[in-house]
C-alpha cells in the first residue's frame, strides 16, 4: 500500500499545489476486491467546500485513471478533513489560527498540562496561543494532541 500512497502523492500534488490546496491527510484501505482511496484535502487558511472537493475528486479520478497504475478496481472520496480532526502538523495551526482550540501537552507548560485559548499564530513548529490573557509559545513538538473546541 506504501508504494500506492507515494505514487498517489506524487501524482496529485501537482494538481493540488496548481489550485493552492493542502493534501491533509491520505488514507488507503482494501474492502473485499475493491481499493478505496480517501484524500482529505483543505486551503491552507481553511474552508474548503463541497463543490470544491466535487470538482478535485472528478479531477484527480483523472488523473489516476489515465495513468492506469492501479490495477484493481477503486473508489476516490475526497473530503474536507472536518473540524472535529485533530491538530497535528504546523499546517494544521495555520489553518486554525484565530480558532479556539484545546491541547494536551507532553509536558507542563507555565504549570498547565492542558492549554485552551485561542490560536494567535502558527510557524516555524510554534504554536502561539492566547490563554489566560496573555500569549504563551508552545513548541510543536510539546503537543500531545489538539482539537477545535466547539
Amino acid at each position: 500500500m506504501n508504494a500506492y500512497v507515494n505514487k498517489i502523492k506524487e501524482l496529485v500534488m501537482p494538481l493540488l499545489e496548481s489550485q493552492v490546496i493542502d493534501l491533509v491527510d491520505l488514507h488507503i484501505q482494501r474492502d473485499r476486491n475493491k481499493i478505496i482511496l480517501k484524500l482529505l484535502v483543505d486551503k491552507p487558511t481553511g474552508g474548503i467546500s463541497l463543490q470544491e472537493c466535487v470538482k478535485l475528486n472528478e479531477e484527480i479520478g483523472q488523473v489516476l485513471e489515465n495513468q492506469d497504475f492501479i490495477q484493481e478496481s477503486f473508489v476516490l472520496e475526497v473530503s474536507s478533513p472536518g473540524l472535529d480532526r485533530p491538530l497535528m502538523t504546523i499546517k494544521d495551526f495555520i489553518r486554525a489560527t484565530g480558532k479556539d482550540v484545546i491541547m494536551f501537552l507532553k509536558e507542563k507548560i507555565q504549570e498547565k498540562i492542558e492549554l485552551s485559548g485561542k490560536i494567535i499564530s502558527a510557524k516555524d513548529n510554534v504554536v502561539v496561543i492566547e490563554f489566560e490573557g496573555e500569549q504563551i509559545e508552545i513548541p510543536l513538538e510539546k503537543i500531545n494532541k489538539a482539537k477545535y473546541i466547539f
